[in-house]
């Protein structure tokens, strides 16, 4: 509270003090009342600035000595904040580790944790974090898609599959399977399945117009087309908020244009997309995983390109 109370308006509610005040004032004087607001927020701005670097990091320190259960779900946090927009792995590992030490039966932090362990391909690791999280709570669906994609990303895309499709079938407006389905559906060739929960997922974010052009396209040419279409639909508009640049960069792959999927996926690792700290795990085709490009994102990324032993998409269709 005192940290807060020190760093929260600063100068701020003097402005609004003095405002009321002119307001209220009517004929009388306001010399006075203008020296004494411009000396408390000059003398704000200075104090402030001078105990701000010393203030945080004491805060900082006070911080990480809280020990009860309470804080599991700040180094929950912190540790998503470090996988998917600091990509401070090492950094990510130890916050998602200390929030299981501070509540060993935080299914959450598990699951979320297996996600860190899988982008460093230690698939093992992940897996086991997994079905602790799942012996905790074997019923929330969030955990059991977080567990199919660890799954389809470790290898095996087919046992993920089937769990995704039992949370369809039993889940009824879920829609974080979506996007994942049909990945792995493309990856393993059942291409019509795919296009089905391609768009289901743009339009559960509400890209109408993008389902219009996939419909469009896939009349026309078929699954490539569909994928081209919409892809064009999402990078000629402002969709960033519903439509994010990796999963353009997958409709732009599946699309057989390998360069805009390139332009895409540079994108995704510009704004710090999420979804680009699975680039190395993710299957892409040879045009893509081979190109200059895309081993320049990955050295930049830091983690591991991971060889998948089952078929992309493009192999498939050869």
């Amino acid at each position: 509270v005192a940290f807060f109370g020190w760093f929260g308006p600063r100068g701020l509610a003097s402005i609004l003090f003095g405002l009321t005040a002119v307001a209220d004032a009517g004929e009388a004087d306001l010399g006075p009342l203008v020296v004494v607001v411009s000396w408390t927020v000059l003398l704000s701005v200075v104090v402030h600035g001078v105990t701000a670097t010393p203030g945080a990091a004491a805060y900082g320190r006070w911080w990480q000595t809280m020990d009860d259960d309470s804080m599991a779900e700040a180094y929950l946090g912190l540790g998503n904040i470090k996988t998917s927009h600091l990509w401070d792995r090492e950094g990510a590992e130890e916050a998602f580790l200390r929030a299981i030490e501070l509540n060993p039966n935080y299914a959450e932090a598990r699951i979320f944790y297996s996600h860190l362990l899988l982008i460093l391909d230690r698939t093992e690791e992940a897996l086991e974090q997994c079905d602790r999280a799942l012996e905790l709570d074997p019923l929330e669906p969030f955990f059991r898609a977080a567990y199919a994609v660890v799954l389809g990303y470790s290898g095996s895309p087919e046992e993920a599959i089937e769990i995704f499709r039992d949370l369809y079938r039993n889940t009824p407006g879920f829609g974080f399977l979506h996007q994942p389905l049909f990945r792995m559906l493309a990856w393993t060739g059942e291409l019509d399945e795919a296009l089905e929960h391609a768009k289901l997922h743009l339009t559960t974010v509400g890209e109408l117009d993008a389902v219009a052009a996939m419909e469009q396209g896939y009349s026309e040419g078929g699954y490539e087309e569909a994928m081209r279409q919409a892809a064009d639909e999402l990078a000629a508009g402002s969709h960033m908020a519903t439509a994010r640049p990796y999963f353009i960069a997958d409709l732009y792959e599946d699309a057989g244009e390998t360069e805009k999927a390139l332009d895409w996926i540079e994108r995704a690792y510009e704004i710090k997309d999420i979804d680009i700290a699975y680039l190395g795990v993710t299957v892409h085709g040879e045009e893509v995983r081979t190109h200059p490009r895309f081993l320049s994102i990955m050295e930049k990324l830091g983690t591991p390109l991971i060889d998948r032993s089952f078929s992309s998409l493009r192999r498939e269709r050869r």
